[in-house]
Formats: C-alpha cells, sequence, structure tokens
C-alpha cells in the first residue's frame, strides 16, 4: 500500500474519523505517515491556540468603548495622554525564605511592580512551554477601570496577548509562552502605563 492520502490523513486528524482496517495497519507501520499524523496534530493544537488567544467579539466591543472614551477627551494631549514607566520593585525569586519552596513541580512567582501612584501585581504559574499570568491593577481611581492589557512579546513581536481588565483591576492572561515580554496598560483615562522587560521562564 501506499502512504496515506492527504485527505485520509486530514480526516484522521482534523475531522477524527477512524481509518479502515488497511489504512490503520499502514500507519502502524509507516514512520513516514506518522510523522505526518504527528505534524498535523502540532498544527491543530497551534491553530486551536491561536483561535483562543483572539479576543472575543465582546472585548472587542469593550476595547472600542474604551477607545472612543479616550478620543472623546479634549485635543491637548499633554493635558490628557500620559505615558507612564513601571519599575518592578520586588521579586519573589530573589527572596532566600522563598527560594527553598521553588521545585520543580512548583515555580509560582510574584511580581509587583510600581508607576507613579499605581502599582501593580503579577502571579506568573505554569512551566514551559506555557504559563499562566494573572494581575492585579491597583489604581488610586475607580474612574481608571477598567483598563485595556496588552502583553506583546520583545523577542517575538507577534506573540501579542490582550485582556480588559475587571472593574476590580484584576485580569488573567491563560497559554502564554515563555520569553521576554513588555506590558502595556491603557487606562480608562487615556494614560498609557509600560511595564518593560518581563521574563517568563
Amino acid at each position: 500500500m501506499t502512504h496515506l492520502s492527504d485527505d485520509q490523513l486530514y480526516a484522521a486528524v482534523l475531522d477524527q474519523t477512524l481509518l479502515d482496517p488497511d489504512a490503520a495497519a499502514h500507519l502502524a507501520t509507516c514512520a513516514e505517515c506518522r510523522r505526518q499524523i504527528v505534524a498535523l496534530h502540532q498544527l491543530q493544537a497551534d491553530l486551536a491556540f491561536a483561535q483562543r488567544s483572539q479576543p472575543s467579539p465582546a472585548a472587542l466591543g469593550r476595547y472600542a468603548a474604551l477607545f472612543d472614551r479616550v478620543t472623546q477627551q479634549p485635543s491637548d494631549w499633554s493635558g490628557w495622554l500620559q505615558r507612564l514607566v513601571g519599575h518592578l520593585t520586588w521579586d519573589s525569586r530573589q527572596q532566600p525564605a522563598l527560594q527553598g519552596v521553588r521545585t520543580a513541580a512548583r515555580s509560582d512567582y510574584r511580581l509587583l511592580y510600581a508607576a507613579g501612584v499605581l502599582e501593580l501585581e503579577l502571579l506568573i504559574s505554569g512551566q514551559e512551554p506555557r504559563f499562566t499570568v494573572e494581575g492585579e491593577l491597583l489604581a488610586p481611581q475607580a474612574a481608571l477601570l477598567p483598563a485595556l492589557v496588552q502583553l506583546q512579546g520583545m523577542t517575538t513581536p507577534d506573540a501579542l496577548y490582550e485582556q480588559t481588565t475587571a472593574d476590580t483591576g484584576r485580569f488573567r492572561l491563560d497559554g502564554v509562552t515563555g520569553g521576554r515580554y513588555r506590558l502595556w496598560i491603557a487606562l480608562a483615562d487615556g494614560t498609557v502605563v509600560e511595564f518593560a522587560d518581563l521574563d517568563l521562564a
């Protein structure tokens, strides 16, 4: 029997259709067809991840509403648009008392950033290749929330994750690949806060 056709491979992986007995027997002995099956499974996982990382229509609507609120402000940029840079003030990985409890099975860590009167607390959990980033933005005024959060890769700019915070300032980004990132937060009053060089490892 020749190698399995593309249609057979796609049906088996993407449609989860059972192979006929001859095709199944061939697959059990053919390294090339098994390699193609593995590649298709990886493609399917990548597509599912890409679909999950896209903002929902409801989230896009909230982004548009936040943008509309910003653009309705006065046109004097110095009066309404500010850019703040946050600085890392605490990293639990640097605490000797906590290093003993970090094992291969559990490697969660916390980061605390400050930008003027704003504070951002992050909990990084998971292991390579995917992490979960949970955050809470502590703002002095409730009117600054909700905010738009964008995590963009520094070494891989196409790695982009977005979320809108709850009214409490909390947000969660799932399935984030490891690497170095820049975190941007756009507050409801138009202020943009940058938290640079976030290393997920």
